[in-house]
């Protein structure tokens, strides 16, 4: 499996076919150590926008369980790392159904998983609320955190 080291060695050598295919093969994968791997190479750098974009998308295409599983554990790093992505992130997840089908993204599903480490819901949960305050999602997302 591709390591974070060699992702973002491929996301500094400004080789951006290489980089692609390194995080689609990750997100192929779909275990929760592909998911920290995308997870680990995140930073608020305006210059690789476009690289953090892909880290993104991977990271959508990935079962929920794996994805909430590693965000469970690693979200309080990202945000301390990259707080504008760990929002971004936080953002798209609130933005999914509430309850959805079965293997679907889900709030519920996201908070609940969040519940497992509760720095990582205190963070979730700041965030959430900022971006409330900030009309950015619907109020009745904070629902999911009582």
């Amino acid at each position: 499996m591709t390591t974070s080291e060699e992702l973002s060695k491929t996301l500094y050598s400004d080789n951006t076919q290489e980089f692609m295919t390194l995080a689609n093969s990750l997100a192929t994968e779909g275990t929760t150590e592909s998911v920290d791997v995308l997870l680990a190479c995140f930073e608020d750098d305006d210059d690789y926008y476009d690289e953090m974009s892909v880290l993104m998308h991977a990271i959508e295409r990935i079962d929920p369980t794996p994805v909430y599983e590693s965000l469970s554990k690693g979200l309080p790093d990202l945000n301390d790392r990259a707080p504008g992505w760990s929002e971004e992130l936080v953002k798209r997840h609130l933005s999914v159904p509430g309850i959805a089908k079965e293997g679907g993204f889900s709030i519920s599903a996201f908070v609940c998983a969040l519940r497992e480490v509760p720095e990582s819901l205190a963070v979730a949960k700041s965030i959430a609320s900022r971006l409330v305050s900030d009309e950015r999602i619907p109020a009745d997302v904070l629902y999911f955190f009582t």
